[in-house]
């Protein structure tokens, strides 16, 4: 969801420099399912071809983040490949440290909410714009493994799903469509679909946002949405998500 959100703003913005770095840090609040986190993420993006028109270009980007809520604390190390400014394809690898007996939708006498997992990601995205109008769309397929060994099945807490004893499969599909109203303000649709692979279980998420530009550093994305649940029920949630860019990355960097 977060790459998402990251999108609102970036209509194709030229990537100067044929070498840069980026930082930058966001807050994010949920209602349903509740969801509070700090993150921050510094990258490296490196050009390695530049056209005649400021979207054309390719670049490599490695980078970490670091992300937590006190109880639940995540370390990643990824890697952005753009062949194209607005084609981007994506791989990396997450570990999650648990400590926490309970997690929103879960009933965790049954499934395991504690302990660490590993996660190995790769995915794919792409974006294009028209005038005002932005559209993405992006898939991600994530191998989730609970570290410790068990017998029992293990709740995933980014996809709000469970995943089968030992290990499995995350598939995560993402749409966007935004609409630029000003400088300022854009309103965007985002849905988001989850599927484990090996316990058939799914998740969708409906949001309505709206995201709002301060200045050259900070942006505020806030909205309603519709999250339904594994097991079918349909919730009204809110979103909150509040990003400050020292330096921004390039378009589609994860």
């Amino acid at each position: 969801m977060n790459m998402a959100l990251k999108l609102l703003l970036l209509f194709f913005l030229p990537m100067s420099a044929m070498a840069s770095w980026d930082l930058s840090a966001e807050q994010l609040l949920r209602t349903f399912p509740t969801g509070l986190y700090l993150k921050s993420t510094a990258g490296y993006s490196k050009k390695f071809w530049q056209g005649d028109q400021p979207f054309l270009y390719g670049y490599i980007r490695p980078a970490i983040t670091l992300q937590t809520s006190g109880l639940v604390n995540v370390g990643k190390a990824h890697v952005d490949f753009n062949p194209i400014s607005f084609i981007n394809l994506n791989f990396g690898k997450a570990y999650t440290k648990r400590n926490i007996a309970k997690i929103s939708n879960f009933d965790c006498a049954q499934v395991i909410c504690r302990g660490s997992l590993s996660r190995t990601f790769y995915g794919a995205r792409l974006a294009l714009t028209f005038k005002k109008i932005l559209f993405m769309g992006g898939v991600k397929w994530t191998r989730v493994k609970l570290v410790e060994k068990s017998l029992l099945s293990f709740a995933d807490e980014l996809s709000s799903t469970i995943a089968s004893p030992g290990e499995d499969l995350l598939i995560q599909k993402t749409f966007l469509a935004g609409y630029q109203l000003n400088s300022k303000l854009l309103l965007a649709y985002l849905g988001q679909f989850s599927r484990m692979r090996n316990t058939a279980l799914e998740t969708k998420m409906h949001m309505f946002l709206s995201q709002y530009q301060f200045n050259k550093r900070w942006k505020l994305t806030v909205g309603p949405g519709l999250f339904e649940t594994r097991t079918g029920s349909k919730n009204l949630t809110i979103l909150s998500l509040i990003n400050w860019n020292y330096k921004e990355a390039p378009i589609l960097a994860n």
